[in-house]
């Protein structure tokens, strides 16, 4: 769950450790580009968080779907784009892969 404090207030370590101590959040983390939180809460949590003053929004992450890769190309429609497309088998096709940065706490 994300919690997003209003403008101004900062998502500063001073925030999160409100956060923790009105809410009961310990691992608040900063999301300092959104002026946000990001944290894991028990839905208990919830209507404590919601009385924060200086919290503007709570979101849920997503749930988004799992793909087994057991049947992978069924499940993107391969087989329906191949009938469709016969002479796209992706020869000749240049494919460039431009990376934003260096993620320094990757553990490699």
């Amino acid at each position: 769950m994300g919690a997003i404090q209003k403008a101004g207030d900062g998502a500063s370590p001073a925030a999160g450790n409100s956060l923790n101590q009105k809410a009961g959040v310990s691992d608040a983390e900063p999301i300092i580009c959104a002026n946000a939180f990001r944290a894991a809460v028990h839905p208990d949590q919830v209507p404590y968080m919601a009385k924060i003053e200086n919290i503007e929004l709570l979101e849920l992450d997503p749930l988004l779907p799992a793909t087994a890769l057991d049947n992978v190309s069924a499940d993107i429609g391969l087989p329906a784009f191949r009938e469709r497309r016969p002479g796209d088998d992706g020869r000749g096709v240049a494919i460039a892969v431009i990376d934003s940065g260096i993620d320094v706490d990757h553990p490699t």
